[in-house]
């Protein structure tokens, strides 16, 4: 640490640099100030010029610095009040630079280095550079004491470097005309400074206390709905105790689901309630496929053949042992090549630690999986040592590849559940994205596997189906607005080229316009109701809407009205709320499952459909449409009402509302989640029986 003192009894030197004159100002001054208000203590003045350490920091007083908090802002403010006949002599300096024509930069170093620090009664000045040059320039006493005593205007530079500090425009402060007024001003353009500065702190704390706010809420919400799912699981598990008490003890069901898989265990059907969901009844259960949800699975993709599986299922009759304890696991069995997974599965997926077996029972994969693929610490084998030893490479996975360094181990302990391996060193293979290299990529050292990967598991066309997408139509979820488009085009398309004549003619006569999610986010906006500007050309462009080909006249402005015309539109509301809109017969209905004033999403649907010719004469909402009576089903409701529009395109909406085609109880839409799941995985049902 570097310090340097000068003697009060010897100022006869007629030289000063910038630490000799401070330091002399200080103890000039020792006197005349005190720090704490409340302690009349006399306080000593040291200078020093070092590199702060960590743990004086919280404790420096800046003199020219921005200010993040208010006790920042506090402390320099005492600064300015209490050490103002020390600090003066510090702006004197600073004047002479200016005048002697000092490099700004240098200048702006040393405002931004000052700071002051009291502590047991000493007062200190600390400069981070030991050693800057701009220290060792020297002038005369005389010549630093007499800034200020005439009218130039070298302040302005040390006034434009204060505020670039502060991070503050020169505006609505009134200014000083020299260095004379400067020097007065000192405490005066310091207020002005730190009032803009605790204007700013305090609308970051507001902003802050706002986030902090929103957190809380989002954590309510999380919480709520984790409250939410428990008691869902809760009244399913009493459901069963019911069912239990009227079913036959120990008898096992056998049934066929849809897509081919053969389902024993025990299960309740609702023979006499069609719209309701089968219920499983114990946690063994057993499942041979031939096609299954195995495809979703990465190592089971390529594979064809038979699967069995023993084990828990889920509400869908998939393999699923998430909700039970850590002892309790499935297996799984590829029949053609007898390869076996035990451990965890989630929704079908193998998930959570798994081991991985050949037919003659070697073990070929030990560690983790997310979502049906290789994710996180794994063991795989891949040598045999020249005592047949089996060596396995242990290493990262992220969603079945290879990240980062692999290392040779060999199993010590295979007879437990948890296995034990030894590391042997001998080898070591780097890898990025599965791909191999000479040495290990610079990016991916000490790589860690994401903790939520995401996977897409479906493909629909243009449309990507990921695992939280698809876990959206489970009971509680709130439904992607993929999903909802996906499954109503796949709809419309059965019914459009079904084998109904009468329907098809009625479709022909009523010439209905399908608008969905993504498109209607691309027209509107994603908030609808700030009303953002109208993409008309969007609507134009739209080459995939169903029998576009009708528009063609009216969009040409070549008739004044199109007879059973209709446009249906179903969007997601400011990204919190699905509902659909129908125009037709220049009327605008909004079938909606919570039936709200929605005048901002009308004003702008309407201002969209004037904008091509159409008249919207009235709007209809009091008409009588089932009610969702939770936060979570909304999307669930949408599919409904549109899809019975795509189902009775040949009626007009008059028509449907008197043949009560939007009304549907709470149990039908929990059926319908379980349908358009099924659809979407492949088991081939639908939603068109509902």
């Amino acid at each position: 640490m570097f310090k340097q003192e000068l003697n009060p009894s010897k100022i006869e030197y007629q030289q000063f640099n910038f630490l000799q004159h401070v330091s002399w100002a200080f103890e000039q001054n020792e006197g005349t100030y005190v720090f704490d208000s409340h302690q009349l203590n006399q306080t000593q003045t040291k200078l020093f010029t070092t590199v702060i350490q960590d743990d004086q920091i919280k404790h420096l007083t800046w003199l020219f610095r921005k200010c993040h908090n208010e006790s920042e802002l506090q402390k320099q403010n005492a600064a300015f009040i209490d050490l103002q006949r020390m600090i003066i002599h510090i702006f004197k300096f600073l004047l002479l630079f200016v005048s002697n024509k000092m490099d700004d930069t240098k200048l702006r170093t040393l405002m931004n280095s000052i700071s002051i620090l009291n502590e047991n009664n000493i007062l200190q000045i600390y400069l981070p550079d030991p050693d800057p040059d701009i220290l060792h320039q020297k002038y005369s006493r005389d010549s630093i004491l007499r800034q200020g005593d005439d009218q130039e205007k070298n302040f302005e530079v040390i006034l434009n470097i204060w505020f670039e500090l502060k991070d503050e425009t020169i505006k609505d402060i009134i200014l000083p005309q020299s260095d004379f007024q400067f020097l007065q001003d000192l405490q005066r353009l310091n207020a002005c400074l730190n009032m803009n500065q605790s204007s700013k702190i305090a609308a970051k704390n507001k902003d802050r206390e706002k986030e902090k706010k929103r957190k809380m809420e989002l954590e309510k919400e999380k919480q709520a709905q984790k409250m939410f799912q428990s008691q869902l699981r809760k009244e399913q598990l009493h459901s069963m105790k019911m069912v239990k008490i009227a079913y036959k003890e120990g008898s096992q069901s056998l049934f066929l689901q849809p897509n081919g898989n053969i389902v024993k265990g025990k299960v309740w059907f609702p023979y006499n309630s069609p719209h309701l969901c089968p219920l499983w009844l114990s946690s063994k259960f057993e499942i041979l496929s031939s096609y299954f949800n195995n495809n979703l699975n990465a190592d089971l993709r390529k594979y064809c053949g038979l699967v069995s599986y023993s084990g828990p299922v889920n509400d869908y009759f998939e393999p699923h042992t998430y909700d039970f304890d850590n002892e309790t696991e499935g297996i799984m069995k590829t029949l053609s090549d007898e390869t076996t997974y035990k451990g965890g599965f989630k929704n079908g997926l193998i998930d959570g630690t798994n081991r991985v077996y050949n037919n003659a029972s070697t073990l070929l994969y030990y560690g983790g999986y997310k979502i049906g693929q290789k994710h996180g610490e794994g063991y795989s084998l891949e040598y045999y040592s020249q005592q047949n030893q089996p060596t396995y490479m242990k290493g990262q996975y992220e969603s079945n590849l290879k990240q980062g360094l692999f290392v040779n181990h060999i199993l010590v302990d295979g007879s437990k559940r948890e296995k034990q391996f030894q590391k042997q060193g001998s080898i070591q293979e780097y890898y990025k994205n599965g791909i191999k290299h000479d040495r290990l990529p610079a990016d991916i050292q000490q790589y860690k596997a994401s903790q939520n990967p995401s996977c897409y598991l479906l493909n629909f066309n243009e449309y990507g189906i990921n695992n939280f997408q698809l876990a959206s139509l489970r009971p509680g979820g709130w439904i992607n607005s993929s999903v909802i488009d996906i499954l109503l085009k796949q709809l419309l398309f059965l019914v459009n080229n079904s084998n109904l004549p009468s329907q098809n003619t009625g479709i022909q006569n009523m010439k209905t316009c399908f608008i969905n999610c993504s498109q209607f986010q691309d027209i509107f906006g994603s908030m609808v109701t700030k009303g953002e500007k109208i993409n008309h050309k969007i609507f134009d462009e739209m080459n995939d809407l169903h029998q576009s080909y009708l528009m063609k006249d009216k969009l040409n402005g070549e008739n004044q009205f199109v007879q059973n015309f209709r446009i249906v539109f179903y969007f997601n509301l400011d990204r919190s709320h699905f509902l659909s809109a129908v125009f037709e017969n220049e009327r605008l209905y909004l079938i909606d499952s919570l039936r709200d004033n929605r005048k901002a999403v009308v004003h702008q649907i309407t201002l969209f459909l004037q904008y091509f010719g159409f008249k919207v004469q009235e709007q209809n909402e009091n008409f009588r449409i089932s009610q969702q009576q939770n936060s979570f089903d909304c999307g669930a409701y949408t599919i409904f009402y549109v899809s019975q529009i795509i189902k009775h395109q040949h009626l007009t909406i008059e028509q449907m509302i008197n043949k009560n085609c939007f009304e549907i109880s709470q149990s039908q839409i929990n059926y319908l989640r379980y349908l358009i799941y099924l659809n979407l995985i492949g088991d081939g049902a639908s939603i068109i029986q509902l």
